[in-house]
Formats: structure tokens, sequence, C-alpha cells
């Protein structure tokens, strides 16, 4: 099977302005994260997208999943800083390729035995890519209001990223710049003030993106407490939209000019536990809109996308 990942290029986008989203909502004035050196967390990260592509009377359909697990190890804490080693333990993904209903699919599993590895062709490639950065860790630092302050990557962990093959789904994601700009993208914290039941707040963000650069508004709400599983939690609740689209470039080629961006919106709902002093739960949705233009053709894409993080102390 041959799989096209030109559309999987503009996931990172989405799954950046996700991951953005769900760390600002990681603290809270009298809630902050409670950790120890020795402490371990388990995190996963499940995202599933999909892409449809329309050209006058022609649609495709493509999309994938993506499942990510994490360990969290702290390693320090100082001043309420806390220094978190980050790595990565399983990567799987579904990629359904671009077809008239999506329908071609394969999947790809890091944890697979050998009897269910691909034996050839691009997606033992892939396989081997997506198993290069099984190990990889980084180095961040956190605050306990959730702010990362730092990222370190280790010199053998950056030539593993560095070679990973061009086939990988999260190739963009992957890079060195791709790590740096997600995790430094998403530093921003709630307000210090404390915070009532109904309480809204606003921020805007620059980024840069395949589009360009264009800043977004990140409106949240505090909803309080609520119950979930027994016990108390701090529910927190988000909207996403473009503030400001990206500006067209002075000279562009009128052949093959760069994609614009239309729209991203996105809404978000995220559960802390003060007991435990962790941020546990976060579930969201997304869209991306835009347009790219070939000769006398439009292309019209939208990525629709859904996410859940979970954090869990081990």
């Amino acid at each position: 099977m041959q799989i096209d990942l030109h559309f999987n290029r503009l996931v990172p986008t989405a799954l950046a302005v996700w991951l953005l989203v769900t760390w600002s909502a990681m603290a809270h004035e009298e809630f902050r994260w409670k950790l120890s050196p020795g402490d371990r967390l388990s995190v996963t990260i499940n995202q599933a997208s999909e892409t449809q592509s329309v050209c006058e009377t022609v649609k495709r359909i493509s999309g994938n999943e993506i499942a990510v697990e994490i360990d969290w190890t702290v390693t320090a804490v100082e001043d309420d800083i806390v220094q978190i080693r980050q790595t990565i333990k399983r990567i799987q993904i579904r990629l359904a390729t671009p077809t008239a209903d999506g329908s071609n699919q394969v999947e790809i599993d890091t944890s697979a035995n050998a009897a269910a590895r691909p034996k050839k062709g691009v997606e033992l490639k892939v396989l081997d890519d997506l198993n290069s950065l099984i190990g990889v860790s980084v180095d961040l630092s956190m605050n306990t209001r959730g702010e990362i302050l730092d990222l370190r990557i280790a010199e053998d962990d950056l030539q593993k990223i560095r070679q990973a093959g061009s086939q990988t789904p999260l190739l963009n994601l992957m890079s060195v710049e791709g790590m740096q700009d997600l995790f430094r993208a998403s530093s921003f914290v709630l307000p210090e003030e404390p915070l009532n039941p109904g309480a809204t707040w606003e921020h805007r963000r620059t980024s840069e993106s395949p589009f360009g650069k264009f800043t977004t508004k990140e409106s949240f709400e505090f909803a309080g407490e609520v119950d979930r599983d027994g016990r108390k939690q701090l529910q927190f609740a988000s909207k996403t939209t473009v503030d400001q689209l990206p500006e067209r470039p002075a000279n562009v080629n009128p052949v093959d000019p760069p994609p614009e961006l239309r729209e991203i919106s996105g809404q978000g709902t995220y559960w802390f536990d003060p007991e435990r002093g962790i941020f546990t739960e976060a579930n969201t949705n997304s869209v991306l809109r835009s347009r790219k233009s070939f000769r006398d053709l439009v292309v019209n894409t939208t990525i629709t996308s859904r996410a859940s993080l979970i954090i869990e102390r081990r």
C-alpha cells in the first residue's frame, strides 16, 4: 500500500494548537502542581484527525489516529521549579490514505511483535522511523503553575530525531525545531489572582506555521468544582479562534502560491485534581480550514480533530 502523507504535514499544526490550549489549563493560583523528586507519571495522548480535500467535483478523504505513551519522571524540585524528564515509550498510528471514502487504512505499532510487523515498503520505513524515537527523552523545567521555562534534548536523542526519515507522519512535530516550538508555545498559565467559578479570561498568541504567522485567541472559563469518580476536580473550559489571519506575502509565485489559512477553531474541557496536585485529563475538538491554489484550480481542505490527554501517577 502506498501511503500519501501530503496532508499529514498539516496535522502537527492542529496538534500544536491543541496542546497549547491543553497546557494552558494546567495551573490555578490556589491549586498548584504538587510534585516531588522521584515522582513518576504516565501520560497518554490520543489524537484522531480527518482531512477532506475538495477540488471542483473531486473529494478525497484521508486521516490518522495517533496514540503516544510517555513517562514523566520528576528529577528535581527547587524553589517551585520542577525538573521533569519526559520519555517516549510507545507510538501507535492508523493512517487512512487519500481515497474517495478514506477506506484504505494501515496500522503501525512500535510495540507490535515480529509477526505483526510490516515486512516491506513505506509501512516498514515508517515503523523503523517511529521505533528510532522510542526512548527519546526531553528534559523540561516547569514551575508549579504549569509554565514551561526551559527545554533540553540530549545530543544522542537529537541525532535520533534528525535521522527519522521523511516518511514519518509526525516529521514536522518530531523535528528538533518542532519539539522546541511545541513545548515553548505551551507556556501560557492561568492568572495568578484567585479565580471564582464563572471567571473568564483571554490570551492571545502569535504562532509560526506552514501558512505563515497568525494570532489565535484562547478564551477560558473556570467552571468550578465537579465530582468525577468520587473525587473533587476543578473543571475548565476553553474556546479557540483565529484573531488575526496570516498576511499574504507580497511576492508570491502565481503558479504555486502558499496555502491560505481560512479558519482555526476549537473547544475543550480540562480537569485538575487539587488533592493529587496534577492535571488529570483533557478532551478537545478542533477544526482547521485552508485553501490552496494550483494554477486555475482551488483545493479547499478541512481538518477536523479530536484529542484526549490523560495523566496518572504511577
